[in-house]
């Protein structure tokens, strides 16, 4: 199997990348003395589909003919590094069964990711910073989502101290959002990589991190995605101090909430506006404001008459202020 192989390969040094890294994911064909022979569907904007003979240190034995694998090509000289059996990643639901979901007072779990440059990272590179993290894809059609989530983190990144504050949006879209891929969707908002890291990474890390944050993602339709939105907000020290199940978060409100975080005195009613907002969510997830006063009746539009009378007098409160 690997003569004929081999004799199909392309080789990897005629199709330079774009990026210092990148995921792949493929099927083993052959290897031997630090080799390995894969076929992949390739990376856009990295690599071409097809065959491909790539060194590797991989520890211990190489993975049998037949497997499919998940991997970090990286070099020069190429080499695929971080080799190991996967499936091939599939969006959709987070399996409740397997998966313990991440509340605020957990742990951030650590995942190997490549930003949009082409650099690996653990994700516990930032535990000495604050950090936000949330979710997007680049070929996302929903203005009032993906992009508007990247449109706010345009704006967060020139208003937080990156000595105390790093920005992550990692792709719920692994198999097409490449490195070199989201560099070019980075530009569109002036993305400044050493404030704002935007991730890709292999499919199981991907879907073992969206599957943490019980963040759902169905594809409906080739390339477009029905995905939950939400804005994760981690403490120094890696535990996770906010999960905002919205993307109709305002970046000041954010930005009180994170100079608490960071042991500063945040602004009080705005961090309230954040509450409010996500505890609206959370109420609402998965129904229509319609069915929320169906549930709730009189309840519910009470607690709305409540919400907006308060609003109204701290409006009024501000503006005497003024």
């Amino acid at each position: 199997m690997l003569a004929v192989a081999a004799a199909a390969i392309s080789f990897f040094g005629l199709t330079a990348p774009a990026s210092a890294a990148f995921p792949v994911h493929g099927v083993v064909l052959g290897g031997g003395q630090g080799q390995l022979v894969i076929r992949t569907q390739g990376a856009p904007g990295e690599l071409p589909a097809g065959t491909y003979r790539w060194h590797t240190t991989q520890p211990g034995p190489a993975p049998a003919a037949g497997t499919e694998v998940d991997a970090l090509v990286e070099g020069p000289p190429y080499r695929a590094i971080d080799v190991h059996p996967a499936g091939a990643f599939i969006a959709g639901l987070p399996g409740s069964l397997k998966v313990t979901l991440l509340h605020p007072g957990d742990g951030l779990p650590d995942r190997t990711l490549v930003d949009q440059q082409g650099r690996v990272h653990q994700l516990s590179e930032w535990r000495d910073k604050s950090v936000l993290l949330s979710f997007i894809y680049t070929r996302c059609p929903d203005q009032q989502i993906c992009p508007a989530i990247s449109g706010k983190f345009a704006y967060l990144q020139h208003h937080i101290d990156p000595s105390r504050t790093h920005l992550v949006l990692v792709s719920l879209d692994p198999m097409f959002d490449s490195p070199s891929v989201l560099a070019r969707y980075g530009a569109q908002f002036d993305a400044d990589a050493s404030r704002w890291s935007l991730m890709t990474g292999e499919g199981a890390q991907v879907k073992a991190l969206l599957d943490a944050f019980g963040v759902s993602s169905l594809e409906d339709e080739p390339g477009r995605y029905i995905h939950e939105d939400d804005l994760v907000m981690i403490r120094p020290g890696g535990t996770i101090a906010e999960i905002i199940p919205t993307a109709g978060w305002a970046p000041s409100d954010v930005l009180a909430e994170l100079n608490a975080v960071n042991g500063g005195s945040g602004n009080s009613l705005q961090r309230l506006a954040l509450a409010a907002v996500a505890g609206i969510a959370s109420l609402c997830q998965g129904y229509s404001v319609s069915q929320i006063m169906v549930e709730l009746g009189a309840i519910g539009i009470t607690f709305v008459f409540a919400f907006g009378l308060l609003g109204w007098f701290g409006w009024r409160i501000l503006m005497r202020g003024d």
